[in-house]
């Protein structure tokens, strides 16, 4: 639970990567895979 308000910063940002490129969500979506768990990112970025 190291860092939860990080997940929601990267979320926002997410939102705006999504937008213009979905190539970027997939590297966005991997990053935040790795460095968090997969349902903190889903929850946060979609």
């Amino acid at each position: 639970m190291k860092g939860a308000p990080t997940p929601l910063l990267e979320g926002m940002k997410m939102k705006i990567v999504v937008n213009p490129n979905e190539k970027a969500l997939l590297y966005v979506n991997s990053k935040l895979e790795k460095v968090y768990d997969p349902g903190v990112y889903r929850i946060s970025g979609f």
